[in-house]
C-alpha cells in the first residue's frame, strides 16, 4: 500500500499547523510561568490535539480521494 500524494499533503499541513499552535501555547503559558513542565503541558496537547485532528479528519477523506 503507497501513501497518496494528498493524504502526504495532508500531513505536511497537520504538521506546521501542530508546530504553529504549539508553539503560540507555549508562548500563552509562559506569560504565566517559567516552569518547564508547565511550559510543555499546554503546548503538547495543544500540538497532538491539532495533530490528530487534522491528520485524522483530513488525512482520512484525503485518502479516499487519492
Amino acid at each position: 500500500m503507497t501513501i497518496s500524494t494528498s493524504w502526504k499533503i495532508a500531513a505536511a499541513r497537520a504538521i506546521v499547523s501542530a508546530v504553529i499552535v504549539g508553539g503560540l501555547a507555549f508562548l500563552m503559558a509562559w506569560s504565566q510561568t517559567d516552569e518547564l513542565k508547565l511550559l510543555l503541558i499546554p503546548s503538547l496537547t495543544a500540538a497532538l490535539t491539532v495533530l490528530a485532528t487534522r491528520l485524522g479528519a483530513e488525512g482520512y477523506m484525503d485518502r479516499s480521494k487519492g
